[in-house]
């Protein structure tokens, strides 16, 4: 990467900083900052010195960014990131869906602080990463889907009213948490392996894995609807001790089968990377 280059990326990685920390300073509705802080359990003085103090702290990384670059100040910044996406993931997991993508921004954040990290930029060293990122990724989609799908397929088996509605409340939340992030940073640290690795986008293995991703996808999504219905069918029935309604039952049928669809469609995906068959 050359020095213009490294310069160019380093004031534009110290702009959200600075925007960020001065927005929260008061430009943004403080109500509306304390609101998502409630969120993650921060109330009155520890609400208002978390808001304060990260966005002092926000433009102080800027302002180094500018002034004083150097390897610690990106790995403390990528640290930060991290932070703030887990705890997002955690707590305000719908920011993953957000049609503005303002969890989604970080991803190429983090690429920018790779690559200032490495300085000359290295398209091996950014390409292993983004691999790693996307296998890990694809283990805890597929992986964690499985084991939602596992538990409350079999807890329906036993008809324990009070375990169903537990085990529905901590699926939807496994959803939240791990597959709703992954769900997005599959296509698109996908996107950038093949750019990087120089395959044509209409490649037939690349054309058969974005039908399938898709299939999976809408699957996915009809089976968060389902399973939102299902907890709340189920919630219900636990506080008044009565048995499951008809409907939970169709739901859960409807749920079934729209896996059987979407977990092969999955494991034909890991086999189009593995093999990438042109014919």
């Amino acid at each position: 990467m050359r020095d213009i280059d490294l310069k160019l990326t380093r004031y534009t990685l110290a702009v959200p900083w600075l925007v960020t920390g001065v927005l929260s300073l008061g430009i943004f509705p403080q109500r509306e900052s304390l609101t998502m802080l409630a969120q993650v359990g921060l109330h009155g003085t520890s609400a208002l010195t978390a808001l304060y103090g990260f966005a002092w702290f926000d433009i102080l990384l800027g302002l180094l960014t500018l002034k004083y670059p150097s390897t610690m100040l990106w790995r403390i910044q990528a640290a930060l990131v991290v932070v703030y996406s887990v705890i997002i993931t955690l707590f305000l997991p719908l920011y993953w869906l957000h049609p503005f993508g303002p969890i989604l921004k970080n991803l190429p954040i983090l690429l920018l602080l790779w690559l200032l990290h490495t300085r000359r930029g290295s398209i091996i060293n950014t390409y292993l990463l983004l691999k790693l990122i996307h296998i890990l990724s694809s283990v805890a989609l597929v992986g964690v889907g499985f084991g939602s799908a596992f538990y409350l397929y079999f807890i329906n088996r036993t008809r324990n009213v009070a375990a169903i509605a537990e085990v529905s409340r901590l699926v939807i939340r496994a959803d939240y948490w791990f597959t709703a992030p992954t769900v997005v940073i599959q296509p698109v640290s996908g996107f950038a392996l093949v750019s990087m690795a120089g395959y044509p986008l209409t490649e037939i293995w690349l054309l058969a894995t974005y039908i399938l991703y898709i299939l999976a996808g809408v699957c996915w999504l009809t089976v968060v609807w389902l399973q939102i219905k299902m907890a709340k069918i189920a919630k219900v029935s636990a506080e008044n001790h009565v048995d499951l309604p008809q409907h939970y039952w169709r739901y859960a049928a409807s749920w079934e089968r729209l896996g059987m669809l979407a977990f092969p469609a999955m494991l034909m995906v890991y086999g189009l990377m593995v093999f990438k068959p042109t014919a």
